[in-house]
């Protein structure tokens, strides 16, 4: 993910996919995080779907 441009911290990644990607913050922010920790993406979607489930 930017890795082949030398970025490595958060606040630059960030700055990469809001410019040149054209993602806004919070989706930026959400890549960074679920692709940082697989984990914390497979329980999002977990509690997205309960969440879907109860309406």
């Amino acid at each position: 993910m930017g890795s082949e441009k030398g970025l490595t911290k958060h606040p630059e990644l960030l700055k990469w996919l809001k410019t040149d990607c054209g993602l806004s913050h919070g989706h930026a922010n959400a890549r960074i995080l679920y692709i940082r920790n697989p984990a914390l993406d497979k329980k999002k979607i977990a509690e997205d779907d309960r969440s879907e489930n109860r309406k």
